[in-house]
């Protein structure tokens, strides 16, 4: 699976995650159900094909349990059509 090196940040309930593939320059917002501080991290994206980066995701807490801690993250997204992506 291709993997790409970006960043991540959010404050209050908010992120926003940023990545480059091939050129073009893929952004994630996000909203989580926790307030959290302001932070900031480098993340690594893994992805199958980056043509399906391109709609809507949910954060997949069910299957793979997303956190966001002092020291580390992991968040894991389930796209429309059952596709996993993760950053961490």
């Amino acid at each position: 699976m291709p993997a790409v090196e970006g960043t991540i940040s959010g404050s209050a309930t908010d992120f926003r995650g940023q990545w480059t593939i091939h050129g073009s320059n893929y952004v994630f917002d996000g909203v989580t159900d926790q307030v959290l501080g302001k932070w900031e991290s480098q993340a690594t994206l893994e992805y199958i094909n980056a043509v399906h980066l391109i709609g809507a995701f949910d954060l997949d807490d069910l299957d793979f349990p997303s956190h966001i801690g002092p020291r580390d993250f992991s968040l894991t997204f389930r796209d429309e059509r059952g596709g996993i992506w993760s950053a961490g």
